[in-house]
């Protein structure tokens, strides 16, 4: 079900460029990074939507950090033996990626980070 929930993405996206934090690319699905930092993004919908999702980062500004987020149910999660996202990914400089599960509680947020991380330092990888 999430699977295809992210899969629909590309029909739903709407081109658009430096969005506010916090930004929704469909419901339960968005971009987030700190406000009035100088991030330079430009959100791009494939021509043939089985393409994906195309998200041009030019200047990550001040931020420390850039986020695609999306809820999961917790019965997805209970139910797999791992989790993980494909990504295709390219760029002149460095690039960082690491998966991050956000636990909201009733007292705040516990976040869980992925031992892995994954580092482009340029070039292209799926």
């Amino acid at each position: 079900m999430e699977n295809t929930r992210l899969a629909s993405l590309s029909a739903e996206a709407i081109h658009a460029k430096n969005p506010e934090p916090r930004y929704a690319l469909t419901q339960s699905i968005w971009l987030d990074h700190v406000a009035n930092s100088g991030v330079e993004l430009e959100i791009i919908p494939p021509e043939d939507p089985a393409e994906g999702l195309r998200l041009k980062l030019d200047d990550m500004g001040q931020t420390p950090w850039f986020t695609l987020s999306y809820d999961l149910p917790i019965t997805a999660l209970r139910e797999g033996r791992h989790f993980g996202q494909l990504l295709g990914l390219s760029g002149d400089g460095p690039v960082r990626v690491r998966a991050c599960l956000r636990y909201l509680l009733p007292e705040g947020f516990r976040d869980v980070h992925s031992r892995n991380i994954l580092v482009l330092t340029s070039g292209s990888v799926e």
